[in-house]
């Protein structure tokens, strides 16, 4: 019965952990790719 809990607990975890990276990857993509083309006003006016 322990490790059956334990088992939903592990794959908890590890779904989480992988949403994570996902919306990790997803805004560094935005901030270093996609952000660049429309500047701000604070980076227009240098």
């Amino acid at each position: 019965m322990l490790a059956y809990i334990w088992h939903y607990w592990i794959g908890f975890l590890l779904f989480l952990v992988a949403l994570l990276a996902v919306v990790q990857l997803v805004v560094g993509y935005v901030r270093k790719v996609v952000g660049p083309q429309y500047p701000n006003r604070r980076q227009k006016s240098e």
